[in-house]
């Protein structure tokens, strides 16, 4: 049989090796704010292994103060992995959730110091309980990883906490035969290897969900404007590629808004930078609420944005009414007055990009500041054609 106490110290070493490694992470790598949650999980870590450490710290500490310290200390590391997953998924944490468990778990200990079955059952059932806390969580969120990492971490939380209440009920069927952890029986070895396996699991799928999420949100700002956060250039000549294809494939109408702040050079020299920002900010938001999830937004100049709607001319005339309407009426009190001037073009047949179509609607967006500014124009040569659709009753586009 393996020898208890030297499975107990790789245990004990394994988990600390793991809180140290995160730990160095978290100083070298991770910017505040950057991984929430972690740093709560790290700091549960070190409890938790540290409470051991206390708890069988006999020939330091009596029992009196080891054992409820340490393994009250163990409750509270595991209050603080609930706090980390929580404050990874959004989720805020009351302290009493975290704190209360370790102190009736200290109590409990204190109390009943001379009596090792009813201690071992409360302690081990209370152990699991947190454990299994853990895992609504995560189930209830938004996916926060791949469904992979997402089960191995459900999984480990399930273990560890099978591991400990299956030892709580053996101490109720046969207390007499374990007196203690450490007795080398193997139930006790089977528990302490069950909980290196969920312990290991658990650290590494929280450390994988971490990266993933890290990785994603490294792509997302690849392909996004940091000021907007609508596709920045490079995205957005991908998305063309795409919108087009999609297109075809569906037989839909493809139209294009060209858009940009009226007198933006003289807001900014008049107003600051950061008024200037601000109005961009204002500008995303009132053309991401008018636009479907099928449209496209993207940032493509300092203060020019391009849109790719799924419509035709006069449907996306419509929509950039809506957002030149919506960018009038926003602003003060507290920012800066601004408006748009919008050109819109709509694909034609037999254009496999969507190149000349920006560069009409572009031009339509010059006559509309030619013309006064704070208007939508629709391109020149399809204005003709609208026109001429009106009179002989006919639609041309």
């Amino acid at each position: 049989m393996l020898d208890i106490s030297t499975l107990f110290v790789g245990v004990l070493g394994a988990h600390t090796a793991l809180a140290v490694a995160i730990a160095v992470v978290l100083g070298r790598r991770v910017e505040p704010g950057q991984w929430p949650g972690l740093r709560a999980w790290n700091i549960g870590m070190f409890l938790i292994a540290l409470g051991w450490l206390i708890r069988f710290s006999g020939a330091v500490l009596p029992e009196l103060i080891g054992v409820p310290v340490g393994l009250a200390l163990v409750s509270f590391g595991f209050g603080m992995y609930l706090r980390g997953i929580r404050q990874f998924c959004g989720r805020s944490t009351p302290w009493l959730w975290i704190v209360g468990p370790a102190v009736v778990v200290g109590l409990q200990q204190a109390i009943w110091i001379e009596h090792f079955a009813p201690r071992a059952v409360f302690v081990n059932l209370v152990y699991g309980l947190q454990l299994l806390a853990l895992m609504p969580p995560v189930i209830r969120a938004s996916p926060l990883a791949c469904m992979r990492t997402r089960n191995l971490f459900l999984f480990a939380a399930a273990l560890g906490a099978f591991s400990v209440m299956a030892r709580a009920g053996l101490v109720v069927v046969d207390g007499a035969a374990l007196p203690s952890l450490m007795t080398p029986h193997p139930v006790n070895v089977l528990s302490l290897l069950v909980t290196l396996v969920a312990g290991v699991l658990l650290q590494a799928s929280v450390i994988a969900v971490y990266m993933q999420r890290s990785d994603a949100e490294s792509r997302r700002l690849a392909h996004t404007d940091p000021l907007t956060g609508l596709l920045n250039r490079r995205a957005f000549e991908t998305a063309k590629i795409a919108e087009v294809a999609r297109a075809r494939r569906s037989r839909q109408a493809l139209a294009v808004v060209m858009l940009d702040v009226d007198g933006f050079k003289s807001l900014n020299d008049r107003h600051g930078h950061a008024a200037g920002d601000q109005v961009l900010r204002r500008l995303a938001q009132e053309a991401t609420a008018t636009l479907r999830l099928t449209d496209v937004a993207a940032r493509i100049g300092g203060d020019e944005f391009c849109l790719v709607l799924a419509a035709t001319a006069p449907e996306a005339m419509q929509i950039a009414e809506r957002i030149r309407c919506r960018v009038s009426a926003s602003g003060p009190p507290g920012g800066v007055q601004a408006t748009v001037s919008l050109g819109v073009s709509a694909i034609a047949d037999g254009e496999a990009s969507l190149d000349d179509a920006i560069a009409r609607a572009d031009q339509a967006m010059y006559l509309a500041k030619q013309h006064g500014r704070n208007q939508v124009r629709l391109a020149p040569c399809e204005a003709q054609e609208r026109r001429l659709a009106a009179v002989t009753g006919s639609e041309q586009w």
